[in-house]
Parts: C-alpha cells; structure tokens; sequence
C-alpha cells in the first residue's frame, strides 16, 4: 500500500498539471492513511494540500475550514514550518475573496514564522505576497519594496520562476508609476529570467506587460508586436482566459490604427474560445458537484 507521504507527494505533482480531483483523490487517501496512522503532521499536509486544490476550484469556505484544522494541528505538535504554510494558505484563501486585511494579517504571521526557522522560499513568498496587496490597494511604491527584498531572497536561493516574476512585478509597478523607462528595463530583465527559467506561462505575461507600456503610451504597432508574441505561448501552454484577453488587446490595438477589418476578423477567435471556457466550466461543476456527493456518503 502507498504510504501517506507519497501519496501527499502525488496530490502536489496532480496539482501543479492541474488535475485537480486526482489532487483531491491522492491527498483523501493521505488523510485517511494518515489518520489511521495518527501521524498529525502528516495528516495536517493533507489538510493542507485539500484546501490549497479548493482554492484552485474556489471553494473558499471549505478550504478555509481545512487550512484551519491544519493549522491547530501543526500548533498542537509545535512544527512551525507547517504552522507557516497553513498561515499563508489562509492568508491566500482570505486574498482570493478580496479580504485583503484579513490576507495582510496572516501573511504577515506566517513571514515572522518563515524568518524564525530560515526558510528563504518562504518568507520570499511571504513578502511577495504582502507587496500584490500593497499593489491593489495602489501603494506602488510601498509594493516594490517588498518586491525587491523578496527579489534578493528569491536570487540567494537560485528561484529563477520567482527571481522572474518579481523582476515582472516591480516593472508593472514602474509602469503604473508612469517610470516607463524603468519599467521595461525590469521587464526585460523578467523575460531573460522567465526564458532561462522556461516559464512560458510567465513569460507571456511579461510580454503582455510590455505590449500594455507601450499601448499607453500610444506606440500600438510595438504593442501589437508584443502581443502576438505573447499569443502563441499561451495557445501552447492552453491559457484560454489569458488567450481571450491578449486577442482583444491585439484587435483593439489594430482598430485603433485604423485597420477595423482587420481587428473584426480577429475578434472572431474569441468566440470558439468561450465556447470551449464555457464546457470546461460545466464540466469542473459536474465533478465538483460528484466530489461532494462522494464526502457525504
């Protein structure tokens, strides 16, 4: 029989190719070994790795109730590293609904944890996090300096995907700062790392960023220039949402120059792609709806 650890293991690698209900599968079948096992830590991962897969399917409020139960766990057995990640799960879960004080607040904990046991990636992740919310509530300036000494953080371990989207991160401060000059110069240092890296997703979004400077600065051609490159990585990587949005970016751009024919005649793809967000929709539905079936059974 497959162990608990193992099978906590095989939930992540589900999750992280976006298959989530065998994400859930593996990290149930944890829990129940685990429990069986009275092995708390072990169990509390579970816990942990369930409610980070219903955040992903926006079940917020039963991903709460398991970040919690992870925490108390964790606290009852004194492992401060699992108190600090269930601390930031419940940090995102309350971000994710736009709760972003309550957010504050746990991320805030869990960094004071990360930095106690030295945990670079995750006190990284911590100020990254606290810098998006000073993003949202408009202190940019505030943002990049969280930003930057996540940066440091993520550069000392050598975490190119998060050396990467930080470089992102601070230029689309920049950008909204009107700093356009610095703003593509850490742009174009993200699309270096991201390429390294091989982020694809991430360096997509990098060039949308730039596609965006210069569509507000009124430079469309170099705009559109950015955004059909932008385009085929994320056919690639099937990033349908993000694919939508950088075809409507790429057809008002056009329109904008005059080339209306041309912009309609894009905006057609939009249409298959909805349809096929639209199924996709239905279908996650009708498995989160048989997922609850099957816990109350």
């Amino acid at each position: 029989m497959t162990d608990a650890t193992t099978l906590i293991e095989e939930g992540k690698d589900h999750y992280e190719a976006q298959e989530p209900f065998a994400a859930l599968d593996a990290y149930e079948q944890a829990l129940t070994i685990a429990t069986d096992n009275a092995d708390t830590v072990t169990h509390a991962d579970a816990l942990n790795g369930i409610g980070e897969v219903l955040i992903s399917l926006n079940d917020f409020k039963d991903a709460i109730a398991h970040f919690e139960q992870a925490l108390t766990l964790h606290q009852k057995e004194s492992n401060k590293r699992g108190e600090a990640y269930s601390l930031s799960h419940l940090g995102m879960a309350h971000d994710a609904q736009g709760r972003k004080n309550d957010a504050m607040t746990y991320y805030e904990q869990a960094l004071t944890l990360f930095r106690e046991i030295e945990d670079r990636e995750g006190e990284a992740l911590q100020l990254s996090n606290i810098g998006i919310i000073h993003s949202v509530q408009g202190d940019k300036t505030q943002a990049i300096t969280f930003y930057e000494q996540a940066l440091a953080l993520y550069q000392e371990i050598g975490d190119q995907a998060g050396e990467g989207t930080m470089l992102n991160n601070i230029g689309k401060a920049h950008d909204a700062l009107k700093e356009r000059e610095k703003a593509l110069q850490f742009f174009q240092q993200a699309l270096e790392v991201r390429r390294q890296a091989d982020d694809r997703k991430g360096e997509a979004t990098t060039l949308n960023n730039i596609a965006g400077m210069y569509a507000s600065t009124g430079d469309k051609q170099q705009a559109i220039t950015y955004f059909e490159q932008a385009k085929p990585i994320l056919q690639e990587v099937d990033d349908k949402r993000g694919l939508i949005t950088t075809i409507t970016n790429i057809a008002a751009s056009y329109a904008s120059i005059g080339e209306a024919r041309k912009a309609a005649e894009i905006k057609k793809e939009i249409k298959a792609l909805e349809k096929q967000i639209k199924a996709e929709v239905k279908q996650i539905k009708a498995k989160k709806r048989a997922y609850k079936r099957g816990k109350k059974a």
